[in-house]
C-alpha cells in the first residue's frame, strides 16, 4: 500500500516503481489497484464499502432537517 511521509510526500523507496516524472504514471497505477483491492474502509466519517472494483463508496446517508436555525437529525438510511 502507499503511503505518504509526515510531509505529505511519497516515499522514494517503493521496489518496482520509477522515480522522477516518470514516476506519476506508475503512482496513478498502484494507486487505483491499492483502491480496487478494498472492500471496506472504515474511515473518518464512517463505514464505506466498495463492491466489484468500483471506486464509488456506498454508504450510509444522514438525513437532518432545520428547524429555526438548528439543523436535527431525522432518520440514518442504511444501503446495505
Amino acid at each position: 500500500m502507499l503511503r505518504a511521509g509526515p510531509d505529505g510526500t511519497p516515499p522514494t523507496d517503493l521496489p518496482g516503481l520509477p522515480k522522477g516524472p516518470a514516476c506519476l504514471p506508475a503512482y496513478r497505477e498502484a494507486l487505483r489497484d491499492a483502491f480496487a483491492s478494498l472492500s471496506t474502509y472504515e474511515g473518518v466519517t464512517g463505514k464505506l464499502t466498495y463492491r466489484g472494483g468500483s471506486p464509488d463508496p456506498i454508504k450510509s446517508v444522514v438525513m437532518k432537517q432545520f428547524k429555526g436555525k438548528k439543523a436535527v437529525f431525522v432518520t440514518n438510511i442504511d444501503p446495505y
